[in-house]
Parts: C-alpha cells; sequence; structure tokens
C-alpha cells in the first residue's frame, strides 16, 4: 500500500541533490499556509514548514 499527499507551497531555499550510495536524493523545504479566523472574526495565517526528500 502507498501513500500519496500533495502540497502546495512555496520553496525556503533551493532544493539540494545529495548523492546516497548509488541514489541521487532531492531535499528541500516547503512553505504551506493555513488562513483561518479566530474567535473575534481576525484573518490569521498558520504557515507550517515540511522537510521533504524525493
Amino acid at each position: 500500500m502507498e501513500n500519496h499527499v500533495q502540497l502546495i507551497g512555496r520553496l525556503g531555499l533551493d532544493p539540494e541533490a545529495k548523492q546516497i550510495n548509488d541514489t541521487v536524493k532531492t531535499t528541500f523545504t516547503l512553505a504551506t499556509n493555513t488562513v483561518y479566523k479566530d474567535a473575534e472574526g481576525n484573518k490569521k495565517t498558520l504557515t507550517d514548514w515540511h522537510n521533504i526528500i524525493a
């Protein structure tokens, strides 16, 4: 069974390619935002940072 995730956001830094044994892996950080209203009705933005290895 496989899990698939789709994230849409902004890169934190340029992606970096690294060779690990015989495999090349790309690492990067991705910021995703969630916009919501607090109890008083004020718009708030929550940013989550994701460390990605592909």
